[in-house]
């Protein structure tokens, strides 16, 4: 028998439909109070969407050379974007993307769930429209009121752009890690190549760090690892279920290693010079427009000379560093420490090993012959004769479980084994600059061993005495007020009293030898002391410091006898440019380091204009130069520069106690200066001299250079005479001077008026009180 159910009064049923349709009233009361209260999203922004863009730095070549940005990012179109990306992207974060109108309310209605179900608010639901309005309008605060604005902008978005046009903005504005931004840096950042170019498993990679990507990078972290893999399998997973890719592709692309460009162990070409021209542009444009303006700037920076100019930097302070002795102190032990030499792993070993690397190596065993370490893979041999510089045995020097820098001889990939010598990181830092003489352009800045050591750039910034590698200045300003190469100085103790403070000054010689009657170039050549002094004092201090300027020194300068010895503290920078005068005829070339910038578009923003003073005249530029010649050719830097096959002159400059070491030279279209030094000046070592530290560098950087460059000899101007000279007294080659004899230069009408005879020879020395020595000597004058 069946019950038969009364039916609800008609007053119960009104009174539960009074109260959904009250309940649905204030819904929507609310709904549009909260709708009106959203201020309209700046949709203006979008239309004139530029985010923050890396301003890049080229080299004269216009390859890259350097970035500069807070937030890394460049630009992509959405028809660049590869397929897999977009797919990728769609299925992991709104597989709706293409057919709803910015909000997905099943989506919505989940997230919803998810948050009542963990009483708490969380992020979720969201589409890519949504995500976009979020990152450009309303932040990451989690309330429901920024959700409720997040969602109202989604459709007014929607309503403004084309799918293309949200999804290319979104791609290009997302966050993916470190300072990454956008899937086109990401593309290059991560995998080294163009995001239209990314492939599948790639694409799901990249997909997985949308959300939360610092909780997989870095991929160096085993367990980062593991769950930057699973990430990316989700997502392939996520595509092969909605019919993105088969089965059989999500396999095959799930199998597939997550292969990162490594770019641990990438040492910059140039940081001094990127760090000089950061600098500039900060200064000229601002942090803003410096760090997301997207500037495009062509610096004057040759990437081979720059390659070159690190390796003469690096090798010759090991060189020098090793003449200093071993230094037990620095070396670190695995087993002092309470380390395994098992375990044990150094950064240096990531890298694959080759010819004349410098890398760490560990000790397992040593005696007094040899010792066998370990270099990642490598079983590597140090034998006692590369390592001869320490100075001891090799089992005095060395423990088992040191961890010690070495220098690869040679290598047997196949085998795993090498050959290598005995090395230690230098104490000491050094420069080196490259102009280009006739421009100004600065073509290799090395500012320092490592940058990553030190920052402070000592080509530009250091400033320390020059030493006698001031005294072409000297020379130059008597040579373009009346005197010549061939002129005579007398090289004997001598001393100066200061008539305002009644101080005596008595400088020496190096290793205080004198030579007595010595002419200009010969005083210059051998670069001794006290022709230097004499000859500031006859022509003047204030009429060199007036030369020093226009040379383009800007350092303070005090008219005393010390200035002709390099007392002055100058840059690297000022010495290597007032140098290129000598090279460029007389004209100084202010050195620059950008040629122009553009803005991100190709706009010209600006454009260098040289900017050029003449130093001294053209023949007197060369005249030196000629002098300057016979440094290399016979004088303090011709046992290791003689024998470069070029037209090139330079200088050498020592200051005291071996404190600084300076090479200055040229070519006829290059400048090039170098130094080396400790930071707190103290003593590099006995015998440390120009031509024993910084000439070698110098030697070596132009060497290689020089090569690449066409042939090239300095150009003789019209005003300049030569004449066949006796190199010991300045006269005119006769019969009896053979073998003396040079060709000398001379300004037009200063050229000798007499023959070197026995009668000239008197002549000379009478002034001295001399007696003649046997004439001609079998003993060469200076």
């Amino acid at each position: 028998m069946m019950t038969k159910h009364r039916s609800r009064p008609w007053w119960l049923q009104s009174r539960t439909l009074l109260v959904l349709f009250t309940g649905a009233g204030l819904l929507g009361a609310t709904t549009g109070y909260l709708i009106a209260s959203v201020p309209a999203p700046d949709l203006g922004r979008m239309l004139a969407y530029q985010p923050r863009i890396t301003t890049v730095l080229y080299d004269r070549a216009g390859h890259q050379l350097e970035e500069f940005a807070l937030e890394r990012r460049r630009l992509v179109r959405f028809k660049e974007i590869s397929p897999n990306l977009r797919n990728a992207v769609v299925a992991m974060e709104d597989d709706s993307f293409f057919s709803h109108w910015g909000l997905d309310p099943s989506g919505m209605l989940r997230a919803l769930l998810r948050d009542i179900r963990s009483l708490r608010f969380k992020e979720g639901g969201s589409t890519i429209t949504q995500q976009l309005a979020g990152n450009l309008f309303t932040g990451r605060e989690k309330r429901v009121t920024r959700k409720l604005r997040e969602a109202i902008y989604a459709l007014q978005i929607e309503r403004r752009f084309t799918k293309e046009e949200i999804f290319e903005i979104y791609a290009n504005q997302i966050f993916l890690g470190g300072n990454i931004y956008g899937f086109a840096e990401a593309a290059d950042y991560f995998f080294g190549k163009p995001v239209s170019e990314l492939s599948l498993p790639e694409s799901a990679f990249l997909a997985g760090l949308i959300h939360l990507p610092n909780s997989y990078l870095p991929l160096t972290s085993p367990g980062k690892a593991a769950r930057a893999r699973a990430r990316r399998n989700l997502v392939i997973d996520k595509m092969a279920r909605i019919g993105m890719v088969s089965r059989e592709a999500a396999e095959a692309a799930k199998a597939t290693p997550i292969r990162i460009v490594e770019r641990s162990r990438e040492r910059a070409l140039a940081p001094f010079f990127a760090e000089q021209v950061r600098q500039l542009l900060e200064e000229r444009y601002g942090a803003q427009d410096l760090y997301g303006g997207g500037l495009r700037v062509y610096t004057t920076l040759d990437t081979a000379m720059q390659q070159i100019a690190n390796q003469a930097v690096e090798d010759g302070l090991h060189l020098v560093d090793k003449r200093r002795g071993f230094r037990r102190s620095a070396v670190h032990n695995i087993l002092e420490a309470g380390g395994e030499l098992e375990r044990f792993n150094h950064p240096d070993w990531s890298i694959r090993p080759a010819q004349s690397d410098r890398l760490h190596a560990l000790v397992l065993e040593v005696d007094s012959e040899r010792a066998r370490l370990k270099l990642g893979g490598y079983q590597a041999e140090l034998l006692a004769k590369d390592a001869r510089w320490a100075r001891k045995k090799l089992s005095e020097r060395l423990q088992r479980g040191d961890v010690i820098l070495v220098q690869v001889l040679n290598l047997d990939p196949a085998q795993q084994t090498m050959q290598v010598a005995l090395d230690q990181e230098p104490e000491i830092e050094g420069a080196l600059l490259a102009l280009d003489a006739r421009s100004g352009a600065v073509r290799a800045m090395v500012g320092g061993y490592d940058f990553a050591r030190s920052k402070f750039n000592r080509a530009v910034q250091a400033k320390r005495q020059a030493g006698s590698a001031f005294k072409p200045f000297v020379y130059a300003t008597a040579i373009d007020n009346g005197f010549t190469a061939s002129d005579l100085l007398f090289d004997e103790p001598y001393s100066w009293t200061d008539p305002a403070t009644g101080q005596i000054y008595a400088p020496a010689n190096y290793h205080n030898e004198y030579v007595g009657l010595t002419t200009l170039r010969g005083a210059l050549e051998k670069s001794r002391n006290i022709p230097a002094i004499k000859l500031i004092m006859r022509v003047g201090p204030e009429l060199v410091m007036s030369y020093a300027r226009r040379f383009g020194i800007s350092a303070p300068l005090f008219p005393y006898p010390s200035l002709a010895l390099g007392s002055a503290e100058v840059t690297l920078m000022e010495m290597t440019s007032a140098y290129s005068a000598f090279a460029n005829g007389g004209v100084r070339a202010k050195p620059y380091l950008v040629e122009r910038i553009t803005d991100a578009d190709g706009k010209e923003l600006y454009s260098h204009l040289p900017e050029e003073q003449e130093a001294i005249p053209a023949d007197t530029a060369y005249v030196m130069t000629h002098v300057l010649r016979g440094v290399i050719q016979r004088g303090t830097a011709a046992a290791r520069a003689a024998r470069l096959p070029y037209a090139v002159a330079g200088k050498t400059g020592t200051t005291d106690e071996y404190s600084d070491s300076w090479f200055l030279g040229f070519s006829p279209s290059m400048a090039c200066g170098t130094w080396v030094g400790f930071d707190q000046k103290r003593s590099l070592g006995e015998e440390e001299t120009g031509a024993a530290a910084a000439l070698p560098i110098w030697v070596s950087f132009m060497e290689k250079t020089l090569a690449t460059l066409p042939p090239d000899d300095f150009a003789i101007p019209p005003g300049v005479e030569f004449r066949a000279i006796d190199r010991r007294t300045g006269l005119r080659a006769s019969a009896l001077c053979q073998g003396y004899v040079i060709s000398e230069a001379y300004l037009r009408g200063t050229e000798p008026a007499y023959d070197c005879s026995v009668e000239a020879h008197q002549a000379l020395l009478r002034p001295y009180n001399l007696q003649p020595r046997a004439f001609p000597s079998s003993t060469p004058w200076p």
